[in-house]
């Protein structure tokens, strides 16, 4: 069953009747691109350092030391870049209990320099993620607790110790060779899950990996308050028996008050390569649109008219338009999309600048010389 879901799944994307970008392939070597909110810059990551170039021209503007980094992100203004590094106290030989620190650090963009950092002492996490604000890191541990953190004062404003319990081991088959496993699925275990902040960082949502029959949580930060997840929203409800292609409800934010899912509870690949999404309001579930997309786990473009799903076999990546159902399709991880523009790895390593319908504009090395 798994090999042939593994099957089906690689001749999606490319099956998927409609008009699609492609650049061509890649050596992969990078982790993501990104846009800053405002267009004018766009960062790229690898293991080692996130780049930070000009959009127009496209130049290398400099670069930042970000060994063993989440992914990077550009902060709600476009002023800063903000990642996470965290080191494990190997101290202790129970993983359940072993604690990290983790040093969430500010980079402005003006000046080029380190705007501040702070350390916060926290459970050893399966998932880490920081609300674009920088203001809250969210984590899994690997004793199956959520806790969400202050990152000012290091204080715990979120604990829920049930969280992960009901996790099922399984093998994933939604790999690809060039994308890292950590930056887009997860291997089911304690410790792993879906955690997306909304542009803006004022809501929060998290759910377990995996898990069986487990409902997903929401929380209004700004109001500091749980919410209900209705409507359409109410899918982010895990269900053991599904296809396991999915490693989780496909969920992310496009817009600070959008959000899109797709579920593959009803999904035949022999049918219909796509899956029905819905486009809905937050935290209302109210339904905008239901575009047809590709199965795989979701994540936000730069453009708010454009969702990314990566893997989406035989690609690392494709951002689709879910209005038109016109995609990009990439041969790495490293792409995103703001409004004519897109931004992707060429096969030489550098970073090239696309504009929709026309090709590609300008590229540039990210070789220190």
């Amino acid at each position: 069953m798994h090999s042939l879901v593994a099957v089906v799944v690689a001749l999606i994307c490319s099956s998927i009747s409609v008009a699609a970008d492609t650049p061509a392939a890649a050596d992969g070597h990078l982790r993501q691109l990104r846009f800053s909110p405002d267009g004018q810059y766009v960062l790229a990551q690898d293991d080692k350092t996130v780049t930070v170039l000009t959009a127009r021209p496209l130049a290398v503007a400099f670069r930042i030391p970000a060994e063993d980094a989440t992914l990077a992100d550009f902060s709600p203004d476009s002023r800063q870049i903000l990642f996470v590094t965290s080191r494990t106290n190997a101290d202790s030989q129970h993983p359940a209990i072993r604690s990290s620190s983790a040093r969430v650090e500010r980079w402005g963009l003006a000046d080029h320099a380190r705007a501040g950092f702070k350390e916060i002492i926290l459970p050893a996490c399966g998932t880490e993620r920081l609300s674009p604000d920088g203001s809250f890191l969210a984590c899994d541990d690997l004793s199956g607790t959520f806790r969400l953190f202050e990152v000012s004062s290091g204080a715990t404003l979120i604990e829920n110790k049930h969280f992960g319990h009901a996790v099922l081991t399984y093998e994933s088959v939604s790999s690809h060779p060039r994308v890292r496993l950590p930056d887009v699925v997860y291997d089911g275990k304690l410790g792993s899950a879906l955690i997306v902040f909304s542009p803006g960082g004022r809501f929060l949502v998290a759910v377990p990996e995996r898990a069986g029959d487990v409902e997903g949580l929401g929380w209004d930060l700004r109001q500091k308050r749980r919410v209900s997840l209705k409507g359409a929203l109410r899918r982010l409800r895990w269900s053991a028996d599904l296809a396991p292609y999915f490693s989780a409800p496909p969920f992310t934010f496009v817009a600070p008050d959008r959000a899109v899912i797709s579920w593959p509870q009803a999904w035949n690949p022999k049918k219909d390569p796509t899956v029905t999404a819905t486009l809905a309001l937050f935290p209302s579930g109210k339904a905008l649109l239901k575009p047809k997309i590709p199965p795989g786990p979701l994540f936000r473009a730069a453009d708010p008219g454009f969702v990314i799903v990566r893997p989406c076999a035989p690609y690392a990546a494709a951002a689709v338009e879910y209005t038109t159902g016109r995609m990009i399709t990439s041969e790495t991880p490293a792409l995103d999309v703001l409004g004519k523009y897109y931004v992707t790895e060429l096969p030489n390593g550098e970073v090239g600048l696309y504009e929709r319908g026309k090709g590609l504009q300008a590229s540039v090395s990210l070789k220190a010389h």
